[in-house]
């Protein structure tokens, strides 16, 4: 394989970007489809799980001994097809990096796909505290990946098709198309050029328009907040700044218990179908007593603006959320 040189990335650079653009709306237009999809799986997913759970209580204990055992099956079949294809694990965003920086490459990017796919679905319906948004940037990658096997097209066009795939992935699981911009460009590549800001922007805005016709034009989280009008604005932009701040801290105690976790579960010695039951069986009977932890939680943020929980059982929620 001939090894690029700078001359040739030039080259490459300064090719025209008609076709390259035309490609990142349809790469858009396609991940939105297959997010889309994904999102309303997962919500048919998370009633169905929630309605087994409820009926089950009813219908006696041998049903609910059944109902575990399918969690575990669940869990085991998800191992293995994480086992097969092993960079379907995880969130997926250091995926999405390591296809950029050149350390990674999507050899199976279909099957990988549908994988990927699956695996979130299966994951996330059981009830595991897992969220839509990094499996649907690497679904999105894996999109603008095959798009450039289709097309035959070069590396440095790889990249601004892969990273327009990631934006509309995020752009797609929320409706928020500015989201995905600024995720490429704050998170995947750390820097603003002209080319780069089309392509993500007219990969988002085609994510969100197909993502819109299929969910309607409502926002991603449906919120009815009063703004109080007697609260100095001053003060009240402090109140945000303080709000920021505690929820960055927050934010870092959870990427490090998130790691130590891993660290904990990889190196525990103990048979791998033991660990997986042991997650699958935590999650079937927080399904029981604390259903608002399970799943990706964008129902319980919606709850939770217009309910009225103690501040005792936000706690509870809190740090089980955070464990779990």
């Amino acid at each position: 394989m001939k090894k690029e040189t700078v001359a040739d990335n030039l080259k490459l650079l300064q090719k025209g970007s008609g076709k390259l653009y035309l490609l990142c709306i349809i790469v858009g237009a396609l991940t939105g489809f297959i997010v889309s999809l994904y999102r309303w799986a997962l919500n048919y997913a998370n009633h169905f799980r929630e309605f087994i759970v409820k009926n089950s209580l009813s219908e006696g204990t041998l049903t609910i001994f059944f109902i575990w055992i399918s969690f575990i099956l669940i869990g085991l079949i998800v191992d293995y097809i994480s086992k097969k294809y092993p960079k379907i694990s995880g969130s997926g965003i250091p995926q999405v990096k390591g296809i950029l920086l050149r350390k990674l490459d999507y050899v199976n990017w279909l099957q990988e796909l549908i994988a990927k796919f699956i695996a979130g679905l299966m994951s996330i319906g059981a009830g595991l505290s897992l969220g839509r948004e990094g499996p649907s940037v690497q679904l999105g990658s894996y999109i603008g990946f095959g798009i450039t096997k289709i097309f035959k097209k070069d590396s440095i066009e790889k990249k601004y098709l892969v990273t327009s795939g990631s934006s509309a992935g995020l752009a797609g699981a929320f409706g928020a198309p500015l989201s995905g911009v600024m995720f490429a460009l704050e998170e995947l590549h750390k820097y603003i050029s002209a080319k780069l800001l089309i392509c993500t922007f007219l990969a988002s805005i085609a994510s969100d328009f197909v993502g819109r016709r299929m969910f309607g034009m409502q926002t991603a989280f449906n919120l009815s907040v009063n703004y109080p009008k007697d609260i100095n604005p001053y003060f009240q932009f402090g109140l945000f700044i303080l709000f920021g701040i505690i929820i960055a801290c927050f934010g870092k105690i959870f990427t490090m218990t998130l790691i130590k976790a891993q660290d904990i579960y990889k190196g525990a010695k103990l048979p791998r179908w033991t660990k997986v039951s042991f997650v699958m069986t935590t999650s079937f009977i927080l399904c029981f007593i604390l259903p608002e932890v399970t799943g990706g939680g964008h129902e319980l943020v919606e709850e939770m603006a217009g309910g009225n929980r103690t501040v005792q059982l936000l706690m509870v929620i809190f740090v089980v959320k955070l464990l779990f």
